[in-house]
């Protein structure tokens, strides 16, 4: 949870990398307002089935635009990148920098200010009670801009350093915490069954099977495959 209903965007850009250990039901990955009714405002982000949805609350009017991918496009028990773009008048979806879903186009409008505090892994106007995320959440980001899909596919498996232009907020977890890693501090804290997990491949790489004797000034060839699917730049320890 972060105290923030992030308002005052024109436009957003919002990514996650997700590990889904169930696709039955319904499970929020980002939200900062409510799905439907009253009160409005704001953004979520979530899956059902193997559906991806996205919502966002308009100035104008009020009123509510949303847009869903096809099925078949969460995949269970396996790291996968998402991200949820408007540029004031429609919603784009992506799955691994690729475009899934593209809403109706509408007249321009910003983003109506959210009425909820930002959640990740849950729905923010249900708090505690309905569509918690099961899995993994990792290196989640909002930005205060239209991401390209050139941007998104460039920099998905990177590491930020926190003051790239437009960050609105960066969670990635990484030491123990839920600190906002941008220059707006967005600190969160866990509540309910969140908490720092671990990676969940327990193959993160895999040695080819070699017999062999090498003399002294000799060598031999061992094949390392890596299984880098979802892993973000940085170390790590097996």
């Amino acid at each position: 949870r972060v105290l923030n209903t992030y308002p005052g965007l024109n436009t957003v850009t919002l990514e996650a990398w997700i590990y889904p250990t169930t696709i039955s039901g319904v499970h929020w990955i980002i939200s900062n307002g409510r799905d439907c009714c009253t009160p409005t405002g704001g953004f979520n982000f979530y899956y059902s089935g193997t559906t991806l949805t996205g919502l966002i609350w308009r100035s104008a009017g009020s009123t509510q635009i949303g847009v869903s991918s096809a099925a078949g496009l969460i995949t269970l028990n396996t790291w996968q990148h998402i991200a949820m773009v408007y540029d004031g008048t429609k919603i784009q979806l992506f799955r691994n920098g690729v475009l899934i879903a593209t809403s109706a186009t509408y007249a321009e409008s910003s983003v109506m200010t959210g009425s909820n505090n930002l959640h990740i892994g849950i729905l923010a106007y249900s708090v505690p009670g309905f569509y918690e995320f099961l899995g993994n959440i990792d290196d989640v980001r909002i930005w205060n801009n239209v991401r390209t899909q050139n941007e998104i596919v460039a920099n998905m498996n990177k590491k930020l350093t926190g003051n790239e232009p437009w960050l609105r907020g960066y969670w990635n977890f990484e030491n123990q915490n839920a600190n906002d890693l941008s220059p707006y501090a967005g600190n969160g804290t866990f509540f309910g069954n969140s908490a720092i997990g671990q990676y969940p491949n327990n193959s993160l790489f895999t040695v080819s099977a070699v017999t062999d004797t090498v003399a002294i000034g000799d060598s031999s060839v061992v094949n390392v495959t890596i299984s880098s699917t979802g892993l973000l730049i940085g170390t790590y320890n097996d």
